[in-house]
């Protein structure tokens, strides 16, 4: 018990390291007030992938589990502040930004200030701070 205790609070210090919101970031919405904006996402330099979560090194590193979501379902490119969110595959069709699917957007799509995400059943908002 005090062995997984320990990694508990390990997991969560790395978590409180890695959610630099002011950087770009997602926070989650919901239809209850007092869930919304408890999940937060940081983008960072370079590719963020979005997921179901897996065990190994293979993980992607923003992990959903909801129906809907692939095993490397989108990922975000970020260079400069600026973020593009690309679906991977058969996930373009379950993937929305601002309520328009990402369907045959091979570049991707820029995100703003603002923009409405849904990856499968989940839903978040974009945040540049």
């Amino acid at each position: 018990l005090a062995e997984a205790q320990s990694k508990a609070t390990q997991l969560e210090k790395q978590k409180k390291k890695s959610e630099d919101i002011t950087q770009p970031h997602i926070a989650n919405l919901n239809e209850d007030d007092l869930l919304t904006n408890k999940l937060r996402f940081v983008f960072k330099e370079g590719p963020t992938r979005i997921g179901r979560p897996t065990d190994g090194d293979d993980a992607p590193e923003v992990a959903l589990t909801a129906p809907g979501i692939m095993p490397i379902h989108a990922s975000v490119a970020t260079a400069g502040g600026e973020c593009v969110l690309s679906a991977c595959g058969e996930s373009a069709a379950t993937t929305f930004v601002n309520g328009a699917t990402l369907e045959g957007k091979g570049d991707g799509v820029k995100l703003s200030h603002g923009d409405r995400i849904a990856f499968g059943q989940c839903y978040f908002v974009f945040v540049v701070p």
